[in-house]
C-alpha cells in the first residue's frame, strides 16, 4: 500500500504536534530534500535556495538537520550572524548533534570569536570524549588564549587515550614545561627517547626538547617570570657591565705580559662579577697551568664546558684537561682526552672552531707520549681513529630531494623518502606557523571577496570520517596573504592503522597559493578499497621539495567504523 500526499502531510503534522518520531517515508523525504538543497547551493545553483529553505523551515521548524543545512548555506554566503543563529537553533533542538557543534566552532573560529569557539569545541569534546584528536584541538585552542593550565588537562586526556602516540606525549611535555612542571615535562620527554626508534621523527623532536626541559635554554616556560633571572636590577646593570669589561681587559693585558699571578687575581675578579663567563674560566685554566697548579686548572676548564657544552672553546678545553692529567701522571684519563680530540678533528672545518681548535700535531704528540705510559693493550692508535673518521664520513648518505608530482591521486606515487623528511612538530597539529586554522572536512566552498581575495570555507568540518567517505579535504586559512606565489605540497600518511605498517604514504596533493589567496585546501580521494580504520596525518611542505627544512605543519584525522550524529 503506497502513501498518498495527504497521508504523508497528516503524518508530519501529527508528529510535529505531538513531538513524535516521523514516519519512515516522511523522514526519508525530509532527508532527500536536505540533500537536494545542500547539493544545489554547493554546485552554485542558489537562485531560489533561500526561499526553499524558508519554506522547509516554516513547514518543519523542529528538524535540526534543516537548521544545520540552512546554517551551512548562510555560512557560504557570508551571512555569519544569521548562520550562527541557525546553528544555535539546531543545537537547541539536538544538543548532542556533534556535527552542529563542529560547524558552529568552525564559523566562530573563522570570525575570531575565540571564547565562544572554545565553548563549541568543548561540546565536541563532551560528545566525543574518547577521541584524542578532539582533546588535542581543544588544548591548542586554550593555549592560543593563554589558558595554559586548562590546556595541560586536555593534553593529559589525549595521552591517556592513546599513550603509545609519542607526538601527543611530546606536546604534553611542552605544555607541562610552560606551566613550570619541569620534572613532569622531563619525564615525558625521556619516556619518548626511551620508546622512539632513533631514526624517527619523534626521537628527533625529543632530542631537541630534552635540552630545553633540562634547563639548558633561556626558555624557562611561558609561566616563568623572566625578571627574576636578572641578577642586578635597574641602573646597576650598566655599572656592573662596565666593571666586568674593565676587569676583563686588565686580565687579558696581564696574560699578554705573562704576569700570570696577577692575571689570576684579575680573572677571579672577573668571575666574581660574572660567574658564568666561560671565556674567563677558560683563561683562568690556562693561567693556572702556567703557574703549575694543574689540579686547580682542571675544574676551571670543566666548569666552562658545563656552562656552554660544545661552545668554541670546547675542543681546546678538552685538550688542556688532558695535558693537566698527563702532568699529574693520570695517563689513562689523559689518553681518553687526546683520543677525543682526534675523533672530532673534522670540527676544524666549522667556522665556530676554526680559530680555537688545538694544533693536531701537538695532540698526536701528546697522544703518543701518553701511549708510552699505559699497557700495550690499552694504547690508542691515532691512525686507526682517523681511518674510522673517514669511513664514518663516507657512510653518511647524501641528502636527496624528491619532487612531488601535482595531484597524484590515482597516479603512481613517489618512492619512499629516506628519513628524516621532518621533525615532529610540537603544536596540536591543527594549525601552526603559516596557518591560522587547519580543518579537515567533507566539503569545501569558495567565496570571492569584494577585495579580490579568495576564501575557502569548510563544509561539514570534523576530524572523524567513515571508510566510505568519497574524499577528505583539509581546508586551511593563512595568517597573512602571501607576498608571492607559494606552492604547498601535502603528503598523506597512514599514521596508525591496526597492525599494519605505520607512516605509510598513501597520496599527495599540491596547492598553489597566489597573491589573491588568504586560504586554500588540499584533498585526497578515497582509496579503491575504502579508508582503513585508524589515524592519518597530512604533512605540509612549502615548495615542491620534501625535506625537514621545508616541512611547515601537519594535520590529523581519523577513520572510524560508524559516526555519532545525535
Amino acid at each position: 500500500m503506497t502513501w498518498s500526499w495527504f497521508q504523508r502531510a497528516v503524518c508530519i503534522v501529527i508528529a510535529l504536534c505531538l513531538d513524535l518520531p516521523l514516519c519512515a517515508s516522511a523522514a526519508d523525504e525530509r532527508s532527500s530534500l536536505i540533500a537536494e538543497l545542500s547539493h544545489a547551493w554547493q554546485q552554485g545553483r542558489s537562485k531560489d535556495i533561500a526561499d526553499r529553505f524558508d519554506e522547509a523551515l516554516r513547514r518543519t521548524p523542529h528538524d535540526y538537520r534543516i537548521h544545520k543545512a540552512y546554517g551551512d548555506f548562510l555560512t557560504a554566503n557570508r551571512r555569519n550572524q544569521d548562520a550562527l543563529a541557525a546553528y544555535r537553533r539546531a543545537a537547541e533542538l539536538a544538543p548532542n548533534a556533534i556535527d552542529v557543534h563542529w560547524a558552529t566552532w568552525s564559523l566562530l573560529d573563522r570570525m575570531g570569536a575565540q571564547d565562544q569557539a572554545t565553548l563549541s569545541l568543548k561540546e565536541v569534546v563532551r560528545l566525543d570524549s574518547d577521541n584524542p584528536l578532539a582533546h588535542l584541538r581543544l588544548a591548542k585552542t586554550l593555549r592560543n588564549v593563554d589558558r595554559l593550565e586548562e590546556s595541560v588537562e586536555s593534553y593529559r586526556r589525549a595521552v591517556a587515550l592513546d599513550p603509545n602516540h609519542l607526538t601527543y606525549r611530546l606536546q604534553y611535555a611542552r605544555a607541562l614545561y610552560d606551566v613550570l612542571q619541569y620534572d613532569a615535562a622531563r619525564h615525558e620527554v625521556e619516556t619518548v627517547l626511551a620508546r622512539a626508534p632513533q631514526d624517527s621523527r619523534e626521537w628527533a623532536a625529543a632530542k631537541n626538547l630534552i635540552g630545553v626541559v633540562k634547563g639548558d635554554s633561556s626558555d624557562k616556560g611561558r609561566r616563568d617570570d623572566s625578571n627574576k633571572h636578572i641578577k642586578t636590577p635597574g641602573k646597576d646593570m650598566a655599572v656592573t657591565g662596565k666593571q666586568w669589561a674593565l676587569a676583563r681587559g686588565v686580565a687579558w693585558q696581564l696574560m699578554r705580559e705573562e704576569r700570570f699571578a696577577d692575571a689570576e687575581q684579575a680573572l677571579r675578579q672577573v668571575l666574581a662579577i660574572k660567574a658564568n663567563d666561560h671565556k674567563a674560566l677558560y683563561d683562568l685554566g690556562l693561567v693556572l697551568m702556567e703557574l703549575g697548579r694543574y689540579e686547580e686548572a682542571i675544574p676551571s676548564f670543566e666548569e666552562g664546558i658545563r656552562l656552554t657544552k660544545f661552545a668554541e672553546w670546547y675542543p681546546d678545553s678538552v685538550f688542556q684537561i688532558g695535558r693537566c692529567l698527563a702532568k699529574l701522571g693520570r695517563w689513562h684519563e689523559a689518553l681518553a682526552r687526546f683520543a677525543r680530540i682526534i675523533e672530532i678533528e673534522d670540527w676544524r672545518e666549522e667556522f665556530m672552531y676554526a680559530m680555537s681548535f688545538p694544533d693536531l700535531a701537538k695532540v698526536r704528540a701528546a697522544l703518543a707520549e701518553a701511549n708510552q705510559h699505559v699497557p700495550p693493550s690499552e694504547r690508542v692508535d691515532a691512525a686507526e681513529i682517523e681511518r674510522w673518521n673517514r669511513e664514518k664520513k663516507a657512510a653518511v648518505p647524501t641528502v636527496e630531494e624528491y619532487t612531488i608530482p601535482p595531484f597524484a591521486n590515482g597516479k603512481s606515487l613517489v618512492a619512499p623518502i629516506a628519513f628524516p623528511t621532518q621533525v615532529a612538530t610540537l603544536g596540536a597539529g591543527d594549525a601552526q606557523g603559516w596557518f591560522r586554522q587547519m580543518v579537515p572536512a567533507r566539503g569545501v566552498t569558495q567565496d570571492d571577496l569584494p577585495t579580490g581575495l579568495q576564501e575557502y570555507m569548510p563544509i561539514e568540518p570534523t576530524d572523524t570520517f567513515l571508510p566510505d567517505d568519497p574524499e577528505i579535504i583539509i581546508v586551511f586559512t593563512l595568517t597573512s596573504v602571501p607576498s608571492d606565489e607559494i606552492t604547498l605540497t601535502s603528503r598523506w600518511m597512514v599514521e596508525r592503522v591496526g597492525a599494519g605498517p605505520r607512516n605509510t604514504l598513501i597520496g599527495t596533493d599540491v596547492g598553489l597559493l597566489t597573491l589573491n589567496d588568504k586560504s586554500g585546501y588540499v584533498r585526497l580521494k578515497r582509496p579503491k578499497d575504502g579508508w582503513p580504520i585508524g589515524t592519518y596525518r597530512v604533512d605540509f611542505y612549502v615548495g615542491d621539495q620534501i625535506s625537514a627544512y621545508t616541512h611547515t605543519a601537519e594535520a590529523r584525522f581519523r577513520i572510524v567504523a560508524f559516526l555519532q550524529t545525535r
